[in-house]
């Protein structure tokens, strides 16, 4: 007796006859094909595929390797890997490489078969692009901020409290997404009280200014807010959470966190807490806002052994170490970053900006050397630079020469 598994399996059948003496008097040989819906046998689990991919994000021509160690089977049958690049392009194996040589969002499936029928796919997405992620933070399109967004026409742009002017920003550049934070920060309320009724309290000074502000595609809520323990972090995750569905319910998006530079702690129970938060981002289309800043330069407790950063850099640790883990990866906006003399610690530094520590030249260097990191990572839409034309602000301005050169780099590494 022959069990056949799947429906469509061709199997040859040779019937062989001969005398009572052993001789062969005929041979006969036919085609069966096997019909109707697949079998399994009896108790067999399809396997579990998983799919990982490094790097996901960069320019053309970019190399990509994958791998499908962690798939399982749990039968513990012999298993298949075959990946489609999402190109045109395919292969076989549990460890293979390709090359991407155009720009383009791909989608990599990997299918993982056993042999008795079972099957199952994950998709990795592909960015291959050349497109800068640098842009800037401002509060009012003065000639400079539109020089810029008309010139380069940034992937994103932060706008502080003027928000009217998002219309502007999408009228002169309409694939440049805007984060907008409205100047109410509560910080006495941080931790007191039901969280929900907090982010009602939030959306009732704030509503009407959303509301009026369509072309702004995500809100910020606090700025910055101090948390080093898993209790807070929970409250803080359920203020959010709530904001995000409020911000949902009238058509609005939400980017939430907004964690100042080496904040929170790179703890697996303070960022587990803060799951509630990504888990409504991830559902209502969010973002997560992070800020970097490092001070003399941007390469300052940068690691280039890890691609890892205390300052700059340091969202990969929270990536790499909890999000890309434990499958809570939303797109990130490095909300805030550039060079703040804050993080030396010292009174002396405080306040201080990058015209304290570098030249125009070597700032807008260090600069591109951090958007190289960026454009490694997919999960990254951009990052704003503290600051151009906002009041008060002056040792951090990029006006002039470093916006210039900026406008230029951004515009010549366009997508291909």
């Amino acid at each position: 007796i022959q069990t056949f598994m799947a429906a469509g399996d061709t199997a040859t059948i040779v019937l062989k006859s001969g005398n009572t003496g052993g001789a062969l008097t005929g041979t006969r040989f036919d085609n069966i094909v096997i019909s109707g819906p697949d079998v399994l046998p009896p108790g067999n689990q399809p396997p579990v595929a998983a799919a990982t991919a490094l790097p996901t994000a960069g320019p053309p021509p970019l190399t990509v390797s994958f791998e499908a160690s962690g798939s399982i089977d749990p039968d513990g049958d012999l298993l298949t890997y075959s990946w489609d690049f999402g190109d045109g392009q395919q292969a076989a194996g549990i460890q293979v490489s390709h090359t991407y040589s155009a720009a383009g969002i791909f989608e990599a499936v990997l299918t993982v078969d056993d042999w008795f029928g079972g099957s199952s796919t994950e998709t990795v997405a592909i960015s291959v692009s050349s497109k800068s992620k640098l842009t800037i933070h401002t509060s009012f399109l003065g000639p400079e901020s539109m020089l810029f967004i008309e010139q380069a026409r940034p992937t994103v742009v932060k706008i502080l409290d003027e928000v009217k002017i998002a219309q502007e920003v999408k009228e002169k550049s309409p694939q440049t997404l805007v984060v907008g934070r409205i100047w109410y920060d509560p910080w006495e309320k941080l931790g007191q009280g039901i969280p929900e009724d907090q982010a009602q309290e939030w959306w009732a000074n704030v509503s009407e200014k959303i509301l009026a502000n369509p072309a702004v595609d995500y809100w910020e809520g606090y700025n910055e807010p101090v948390i080093h323990d898993p209790e807070l972090m929970n409250w803080y995750a359920l203020f959010e959470a709530e904001r995000v569905r409020i911000l949902a319910d009238h058509g609005r998006r939400a980017c939430i966190g907004n964690f100042s530079t080496g904040m929170p702690p790179a703890e697996r129970d303070i960022w587990e807490a803060f799951y509630p938060a990504v888990a409504a981002a991830k559902a209502h289309g969010g973002v997560l806002g992070l800020h970097e800043y490092s001070a003399p330069d941007m390469y300052w407790l940068f690691d280039d052994a890890s691609g890892e950063g205390w300052l700059t850099g340091r969202y990969r640790k929270v990536y790499r170490q909890f999000l890309i883990p434990d499958n809570m990866v939303i797109p990130l906006v490095i909300t805030e970053c550039g060079i703040d003399g804050g993080v030396l610690g010292t009174p002396d530094d405080i306040g201080r900006g990058w015209k304290t520590y570098q030249s125009a030249d070597a700032y807008v260097e260090q600069l591109k050397w951090y958007d190289g990191l960026l454009k490694e990572d997919g999960y990254v839409l951009g990052a704003t630079i503290f600051s151009l034309e906002i009041p008060n602000w002056w040792d951090f301005d990029i006006g002039g020469r470093v916006r210039e050169l900026l406008t230029d780099y951004v515009r010549s590494s366009s997508l291909y």
